[in-house]
């Protein structure tokens, strides 16, 4: 028996990009030493380019052994690197094919290694998997929602619902975050978690993510035709849509052709994904803010932290992840969290606003550390354009604790 081993370090590329490629190029040398030492003397491993790497076992006696390997080296990867004066974290996706259990040919072999580590990654990395005939499967399905999902957007099925943000000031609903929604007609609602993955394999991010665009600059233009106060629509981004760099000139030729208020339309980053590309982002988000458009880091707190993005980008908005809130008075760790955002935030004179509110101690909280906005259960669900526009028309009583009166 034999095992074929795809690897592929995990956030490798922040690394690089916010340390430099000295560093980059010194981990990459210590991860094949470590590579190496989980391996017998006989075993293959190489380096196949970039951050990926693969490792052959001959001669196993069992197919067991394959998986014992591939623990010892995801063991060894959960120690952190000592490269020059930095201290770095990287784990690794790791999948692997056994002949001739698996298959009896390269081919199929290194195939099957590559879908295995690519569940791994799909799975949320820093981890290993074996392939099983079930991820045959699973792609299968997920080339086939591919393919739905690009009949969907022919056909209209898509649409985007909008959950109200809160201001704790006034009580206002002046922002919104839109949502994509799927109703299959014969699946009923899809979520995202299962669509956006297929969308992201099959190449259909780019399309997706300019057709919500183009939806949200729609949407703000019917409300201002209707007289609706405005309110502004924040819009995830992508990795994608950045790497294309034709976020800018998209965005100026739906703005056109919409007629939209630039100004009510913000766009919502990820951590991980701003930090991956800073020097390009910064550039396109300038350009952003020139037409008038906000910016705001969502999930903040969560991803590869670095704080001099929050001077390097035009930033308008940092959004405290639920994972913080959900605990707020319960977890003194988070509790300090919190407070910490709020101050750093209010010191660099940006908006904070805490998503994934759903009880009245988690506001009270937030209120009294001064939080400016809040989205989440407690004060609304995702609605629908028109449900929002009223309350935009007929904002809800606030109490004194600032929640919303019955």
């Amino acid at each position: 028996m034999m095992s074929v081993m795809f690897i592929d370090l995990d956030r490798f590329k922040d690394v690089n990009d916010t340390l430099g490629h000295e560093v980059g190029d010194e981990l990459l040398k210590t991860a094949g030493k470590r590579l190496l030492h989980a391996v017998r003397d006989s075993d293959t491993v190489a380096r196949l380019g970039g951050d990926e790497f693969a490792v052959i076992l001959e001669g196993l006696a069992d197919a067991g052994l394959t998986e014992v390997v591939a623990q010892k080296i995801n063991d060894s990867f959960s120690k952190s690197f000592q490269i020059m004066e930095y201290q770095v974290d990287c784990g690794l996706s790791l999948g692997a094919s056994i002949y001739p259990l698996d298959a009896d040919n390269p081919e199929d072999l290194l195939r099957f290694a590559d879908m295995a580590m690519y569940a791994v990654k799909e799975g949320g990395r820093n981890g290993y998997k074996l392939y099983s005939a079930d991820m045959n499967k699973e792609v299968e399905a997920r080339v086939q929602l591919a393919r739905e999902l690009y009949d969907a957007l022919e056909a209209d099925h898509l649409y985007l619902s909008y959950q109200p943000q809160m201001d704790l000031h006034t009580g206002e609903v002046r922002c919104a975050e839109a949502l994509l929604r799927w109703k299959h007609p014969k699946k009923g609602m899809i979520s995202p978690a299962d669509f956006v993955p297929a969308a992201e394999s099959a190449g259909l991010m780019g399309r997706l993510g300019e057709w919500v665009l183009r939806q949200c600059c729609l949407q703000v233009a019917a409300w201002d035709k209707a007289g609706v106060p405005p309110v502004v629509v924040a819009a995830n981004l992508s990795a994608h849509q950045l790497r294309s760099n034709k976020l800018v000139a998209t965005m100026k030729t739906l703005l056109e052709e919409t007629g939209a208020d630039a100004n009510q339309i913000e766009m919502e980053l990820s951590e991980n994904v701003a930090m991956a590309r800073a020097d390009d982002v910064a550039e396109q988000f300038d350009q952003l803010t020139a037409l008038g458009i906000g910016v705001s880091i969502d999930d903040f707190g969560t991803g590869y932290s670095s704080l001099t993005y929050l001077k390097k980008f035009p930033i308008r908005k940092i959004k405290i992840d639920g994972s913080f809130v959900a605990d707020l008075g319960e977890n003194d760790d988070d509790n300090a969290i919190v407070r910490a955002v709020i101050a750093l935030a209010k010191t660099l004179e940006l908006k904070v606003l805490a998503e994934g509110v759903e009880t009245q101690q988690q506001l009270d909280i937030l209120r009294k550390e001064g939080c400016d906005m809040y989205q989440g259960y407690l004060f609304s669900h995702p609605i629908s354009p028109d449900e929002l526009a009223e309350l935009a028309k007929s904002p809800p009583l606030m109490t004194a604790q600032g929640a919303v009166a019955d």
